[in-house]
């Protein structure tokens, strides 16, 4: 059951239009005036939304709608009866905590793993909508190996470019030339129109990634490189950065769910990128 406290949205808005006076300091660090608006926009909106109980409900029978039948994925469904403004009454729904999750035998991890990339994948694919907050504690496990999802206060509705632009970078990487980047960075809004490519960048990226995208290819994630090769990364290469990790995802064949806390950077990455994509 989530009960929201008595005030919260005028204490929300207030906090906004303190965030709202502070906005301007963010041009000592150079930050343009138009990314600023994007960042509080974006602030406004996911607020906007977390406080709504009514979407939220939405979201989650979409979601369950779309995944009835998935084998080894638990979403919980509404009691609509029961909701009123403010409160949202959910099935209860236990499992056990994703910290306790290394205690689990490894076909149990390996299962879960499965189901959270398949999920991953077929939400934005399939659905074309994104859980956004996937962290440690809106997902569960259960002792059968089922992946439990909660909380779908935060969901974004993907457009079809984006989706576009994410099988562009894959095709790319996967391809012998860095130089198809270009129309994937293009498409998801990481890229000014008629500047010029970072191609250095992307022969950087291709070389790291482009082994590990081939068919049949095989690969353990916790002992990739790949947080190490992105971390030597210099300053002017922050979208690049972000593109490399959002575009590693799609073939990670994860051996255990042990490595959770490498996948949530990823995605936190990920979910960052498609915000700043849509502005």
């Amino acid at each position: 059951m989530k009960i929201q406290y008595p005030g919260i949205h005028a204490i929300c808005a207030a906090d906004l239009r303190q965030l709202r006076r502070l906005m301007p300091l963010g041009r000592l660090f150079g930050t343009p005036p138009s990314r600023l608006e994007a960042v509080y926009a974006e602030l406004q909106r996911a607020i906007g939304e977390e406080l709504d109980y009514d979407t939220e409900r939405d979201n989650l029978n979409a979601f369950r709608a779309h995944f009835t039948g998935w084998p080894g994925l638990r979403i919980p469904f509404a009691a609509a009866e029961l909701c009123r403004p403010g409160v949202l009454v959910l099935e209860e729904l236990p499992g056990q905590a994703m910290a306790e999750v290394e205690q689990a035998p490894a076909e149990v991890r390996q299962r879960l793993a499965e189901t959270l990339c398949q999920w991953l994948a077929e939400q934005a694919f399939g659905l074309q909508r994104l859980h956004t907050d996937p962290h440690p504690g809106n997902l569960a496990w259960t002792e059968s190996g089922e992946l439990v999802v909660y909380d779908f206060g935060s969901v974004l509705c993907l457009e079809p470019r984006l989706l576009a632009g994410y099988v562009q970078i894959f095709e790319a990487l996967r391809g012998t030339s860095s130089e198809a980047l270009e129309a994937g960075f293009q498409m998801l809004g990481g890229r000014q129109p008629g500047s010029m490519p970072p191609h250095g960048l992307y022969r950087r990226i291709h070389l790291m990634l482009h082994p590990l995208l081939q068919p049949g290819a095989q690969w353990e994630f916790r002992e990739a490189a790949l947080h190490q090769q992105l971390s030597a990364f210099d300053d002017h290469d922050v979208v690049g950065q972000r593109i490399l990790l959002a575009a590693a995802r799609p073939a990670n064949p994860f051996r255990a769910v042990r490595s959770s806390a490498q996948l949530f950077r990823i995605l936190f990455i990920e979910m960052d990128l498609l915000v700043m994509s849509r502005r």
